[in-house]
């Protein structure tokens, strides 16, 4: 079960992600924007349709987990699709390349326009976990 809460927020929505490792805070963070953008969509275990091919590089781990999400919400919007499971192929914390699948949507129940670094600081707890917490500009 993926470790995520939706925060209350002014006028974006936060969004605060926890994982044991960082795949895991990665998958957290996809499974929480998509509770987003399509409330129990993910959780249906719908057979996905489309398989999409993803590859970032990035200064640090904060800025590879935005750009990641970024890129998983240019590619929904364009492919009108929700993006529910990820196989990493490769994985450091400057670096990933990932395989995408999900299934067709018409319709998002929230129109995320952005993942922004404002409050995101991927962080490592000392019981070696790690946790961060992001905001969508809806």
């Amino acid at each position: 079960m993926y470790k995520y809460h939706i925060l209350p927020h002014t006028a974006d929505v936060r969004l605060k992600v926890s994982g044991k490792n960082l795949n895991e805070l990665f998958e957290a963070a996809l499974a929480g924007m998509n509770e987003i953008i399509k409330p129990g969509f993910c959780a249906k275990k719908t057979k996905p349709e489309y398989t999409q091919p993803v590859a970032l590089e990035a200064r640090n781990v904060t800025e590879l987990l935005v750009g990641f999400l970024s890129e998983v919400l240019a590619l929904s919007h364009e492919k009108k699709c929700i993006f529910c499971e990820v196989r990493f192929l490769e994985f450091l914390p400057t670096k990933l390349s990932a395989e995408l699948r999900g299934s067709a949507q018409t319709s998002f129940e929230e129109d995320i326009k952005a993942v922004t670094y404002h409050e995101a600081e991927v962080r490592q707890n000392p019981d070696a976990s790690w946790k961060t917490v992001l905001v969508f500009d809806i």
